[in-house]
């Protein structure tokens, strides 16, 4: 085992937790900002979108390149400083497409750091010998803290404070990259070029069930992202509650993360995989039923399993069957087929799921975890992990 870089695990701790802390104050907050620009709800629905669509065209282009640049930390802090220029564009942009084209570029710069960030944990973890799952809960526990942080300052004052608040934390994010390990990928005569590698991945079985496996079990989540704040108000339970919810959710999935290679040591990823499935298909199942409290307290914390198993599965299975060479490209086609297509397919459905069924609406991602348990015990049975 070679020598870690100097605090390597705290370097890559706060790496992640400069990532997440901006995801903490935009996704409940950013949708206000935008309505204080003038923006009908359906532009807003439109720019949000953006995300996961710029995910599909984005990311697997920007693996590639790092991939043949053969450095993570470099591309990695080019990125960071991009997005916080990117929206700091937002000052002056106003009107609906030119905040279109803006959310596009500055999405897509902020969404491609995330597989990069992974990829280098992931190496550093398997070279050194340590726990992934320690590392990434800090980006967890960031989200948190800035979220109820971000909701103290921002209540009773201008939604134009949304953007100052979101762009000192990407400055802090693009900061903290500064102090990242750099990830050197030998340079090989025979390594790939661009298109031959993704085709290669393309072309592997295996690869494409991991992916329609991978694709199931995140889209089970998108009734629960989108709907599941307004189910519990129309059944009368109070924002302090649904917020107590939301958080439970979070501190189960960094419970798992926490023991996350214990975990891992007795499961292997296929086995995460199968765990996030079946308790996808108890969740589910409960918040499609019941708006009981007390149930619904015990369904938040399945969430250690329907994300927590399922993004540490994922994860880990990249790790150990995708070759160093190829590890830039496919996670970022992991990024944009499952946290692209896969995420913006399921959220385009779950408005008129929800619309038409209500709170049953859930029992279709219990359907849909099965179909995730079913991949995923397809996985396993084909023996190699």
């Amino acid at each position: 085992m070679s020598v870690p870089p100097p605090f390597l695990k705290l370097r890559l701790a706060a790496h992640y937790a400069g990532l997440f802390a901006p995801v903490g104050v935009m996704l409940p907050f950013w949708p206000v900002f935008l309505s204080g620009r003038g923006l009908s709800e359906w532009q807003i629905g439109v720019l949000l979108a953006v995300g996961s669509i710029s995910k599909v065209a984005v990311n697997p282009v920007i693996g590639s390149w790092v991939d043949r640049l053969g450095k993570r930390r470099t591309a990695m802090i080019g990125l960071a400083f991009a997005t916080f220029f990117a929206f700091a564009a937002f000052w002056v942009t106003h009107g609906f497409f030119p905040l279109l084209i803006l959310s596009a570029i500055a999405s897509g710069l902020f969404t491609a750091q995330m597989p990069l960030a992974e990829n280098l944990s992931l190496h550093m973890a398997q070279t050194h010998q340590f726990d992934y799952g320690r590392v990434r809960l800090w980006g967890s526990l960031a989200f948190i803290l800035a979220a109820l942080l971000g909701g103290w300052y921002l209540s009773g004052r201008s939604s134009e404070v949304v953007l100052p608040v979101s762009l000192a934390f990407l400055l802090l994010m693009a900061l903290i990259t500064l102090g990242l390990p750099e990830m050197q990928i030998e340079k090989r005569k025979d390594a790939p070029q661009s298109a031959v590698g993704m085709m290669t991945l393309l072309q592997d079985r295996r690869f494409l069930l991991f992916i329609a496996t991978a694709s199931a079990l995140q889209t089970s989540h998108m009734v629960y992202y989108g709907f599941s704040t307004l189910h519990w108000r129309q059944a009368g339970i109070g924002e302090t509650t649904i917020g107590v919810l939301w958080s439970l959710g979070v501190l189960a999935e960094i419970l798992l993360f926490s023991q996350g290679n214990k975990v891992l040591n007795r499961l292997g990823p296929a086995g995460l995989m199968i765990l996030a499935g079946a308790g996808g298909l108890v969740r589910w199942t409960v918040l499609g039923f019941t708006t009981w409290i007390p149930a619904l307290y015990g369904a938040q914390a399945l969430h250690a399993l329907t994300f927590g198993a399922f993004h540490l599965g994922c994860m880990h299975y990249l790790s150990r069957n995708i070759p160093l060479s190829l590890s830039g490209r496919a996670q970022g086609l992991y990024s944009s087929g499952v946290a692209g297509v896969a995420q913006g397919i399921g959220l385009l459905a779950a408005g008129p799921l929800y619309h038409a069924l209500g709170g049953y609406a859930f029992l279709a991602m219990t359907a849909v975890s099965g179909l995730g348990l079913w991949g995923a015990l397809r996985i396993q049975s084909k023996g190699k992990e």
